[in-house]
């Protein structure tokens, strides 16, 4: 029988010697979500493997089911290898867009690639362990994003600093990509660019930050 991903997060947490509290405290979420994905009834996050993966959780197996011979694998291991004018960024093949996020789907999978050093400083200077590629999906975002192409996404901006950027958020348990609007007050809007989708508010408690999105590779 296969092993699900909460099932692996139950395993991964016990290998490291960590109480579910213990966990939980260290992501920076209640022992009842903790709870939550480890008896599956709640969809475990990318934003909360990136989190735990620090203190030796390999979110790579949680979210796959498969431990590579190696690192490379996964955005959540080892810190990237730098050779010479080249350096390592994972490319995930998680989707964003009008559809689900779900890490808990043993079908998703990550490699690393080379790409050149001046290549991705174009468009950012966050560290290359944060960095990784993933695919937007459906036409919410157009003519910004179109469905398949590539998103450079950095994790270790985690601050909203200026309205109306582009971030991969999850929202009620979904994974997208949507400009981040802040109202005043403090409520949030999730904006599409695509004038036929509506734009919807989500509360501050609701909206968690997976990072920002600092490029856009287009496919022809």
């Amino acid at each position: 029988m296969t092993e699900t991903a909460a099932q692996r997060l139950r395993g991964e947490r016990e290998r490291v010697g960590k109480s579910q509290r213990a966990l939980a405290d260290l992501a920076k979420i209640n022992k009842n979500t903790q709870l939550a994905y480890e008896n599956g009834t709640s969809p475990i996050t990318l934003d909360y493997l990136a989190k735990v993966a620090v203190f030796g959780i390999d979110a790579d197996y949680v979210a796959s089911g498969h431990r590579g011979v190696s690192d490379r694998r996964t955005p959540y291991g080892a810190p990237p290898v730098e050779q010479g004018d080249t350096v390592e960024v994972a490319m995930s093949d998680v989707s964003y867009g009008m559809g689900g996020a779900y890490v808990d789907d043993d079908t998703s999978q990550t490699s690393i690639e080379r790409f050149p050093r001046s290549f991705i400083r174009q468009f950012t200077k966050g560290p290359f362990a944060q960095l990784y590629f993933a695919t937007g999906i459906g036409d919410s975002m157009q003519p910004t994003i179109h469905h398949n192409d590539l998103v450079l996404i950095d994790r270790s901006q985690q601050a909203l600093r200026l309205s109306d950027q582009l971030w991969a958020v999850h929202a009620s348990s979904i994974g997208m990509i949507k400009r981040v609007r802040v109202l005043p007050g403090g409520s949030v809007l999730l904006v599409s660019d695509n004038p036929d989708v509506s734009d919807y508010p989500v509360g501050q408690d609701e909206l968690h930050l997976i990072g920002r999105v600092v490029a856009v590779v287009k496919r022809l």
